[in-house]
C-alpha cells in the first residue's frame, strides 16, 4: 500500500489552520508580555481588533519550519491599514523588519 506525503502511519499531521491557531496564540502571548499593544509602523494605539501580525515572509514561505511563524524575528504587530499597505509590497516588508527586528534572519 501506498501513502502519500502528508500520510504517515500512526501520526495525525497537523492542518495549516491548526498550526496558524497555534502561532497566533503563541505571538498574542508574546506581545502582551513584550507590552505591545499598538501598530509597530505607526505607534499609534489602536483597539486590540485592529491589530494582527504581519510575517517577515508569505505564510506558504513557512511550511516546513512552523517554528518560525511564532519566532519573534518573523512577526510585528501592526495595524490593518498598514498590513494593507506592506503585504504587496516584499522589499518594503524586508526592509521594516530590518529597521525593527534589527536585520535577523
Amino acid at each position: 500500500m501506498k501513502y502519500g506525503k502528508a500520510t504517515q502511519i500512526g501520526t495525525k499531521k497537523k492542518s495549516r489552520t491548526a498550526i496558524n491557531k497555534e502561532a497566533n496564540k503563541k505571538i498574542k502571548s508574546s506581545a502582551k508580555y513584550r507590552s505591545i499593544n499598538y501598530c509597530e509602523l505607526d505607534g499609534i494605539n489602536y483597539p486590540e481588533k485592529f491589530l494582527a501580525p504581519a510575517h517577515k515572509k508569505k505564510r506558504v514561505w513557512y511550511r516546513g519550519k512552523e517554528h518560525l511563524l511564532s519566532s519573534e524575528d518573523h512577526w510585528i504587530k501592526i495595524c490593518t491599514s498598514c498590513h494593507g499597505f506592506i503585504e504587496s509590497k516584499p522589499y518594503l516588508t524586508q526592509l521594516i523588519f530590518k529597521v525593527l527586528r534589527g536585520g535577523k534572519k
